[in-house]
């Protein structure tokens, strides 16, 4: 199946989604991301955790807040894992391995300086 070409105008997304992207519902929105393969399951899935425990704690106020310390784990995850996937990087075993290609792009706009490894 072939996706249909993205909305480039406010007009165009209302057309195709009954309103502006971002004023969308959450869960709405990662249909259309994921419709539109700019997303895959996983992060699909890390969205929809952090939308699902959010809605238990400021919506519905019926979440037993003896599990917020691992819901506020469960979310932090997801979030990590969703900000590594949108900027390109590999996250494995709890670790953002940083692609070298935004290494390089950081150096370029003088936001990172790579520490000298001590001699040995």
């Amino acid at each position: 199946m072939v996706c249909p070409p993205r909305p480039t105008t406010v007009d165009a997304e209302r057309a195709l989604f009954g309103g502006a992207f971002e004023r969308l519902s959450q869960e709405r929105r990662v249909q259309v991301l994921a419709t539109y393969r700019l997303i895959d399951a996983a992060a699909g899935g890390r969205f929809n955790t952090i939308r699902e425990t959010r809605r238990g704690y400021l919506h519905l106020w019926s979440q037993d807040h003896d599990s917020l310390p691992r819901d506020a784990i469960k979310s932090y995850h997801a979030a990590v894992a969703l900000v590594a996937t949108v900027i390109g990087q590999d996250f494995t075993e709890g670790k953002i391995i940083i692609n070298p290609r935004l290494v390089g792009y950081l150096e370029r706009k003088g936001v990172y300086h790579p520490r000298e490894e001590p001699a040995v």
